[in-house]
């Protein structure tokens, strides 16, 4: 679905907690949808607190970690 463009800002922020959670996903997949969620238009549609914690808090930080 991420690739075919199926999915919104906000279902790819829930899919990335729910990978981060569940420790299955692959960097290619949290950076997918870390691209995604960045094309969320936050003049029409900003970021809730709960949203800005969800990202800061559950992607994964050994990604950071192996890319330096």
């Amino acid at each position: 679905m991420l690739n075919q463009g199926r999915l919104t800002p906000t279902e790819a922020l829930d899919s990335l907690t729910s990978y981060a959670i569940a420790e299955e996903g692959t960097n290619t997949l949290y950076l997918g949808l870390i691209e995604k969620v960045c094309q969320r238009d936050t003049l029409q549609d900003p970021y809730s607190v709960q949203e800005a914690e969800m990202i800061l808090n559950y992607f994964p930080h050994q990604i950071w970690q192996e890319t330096q």
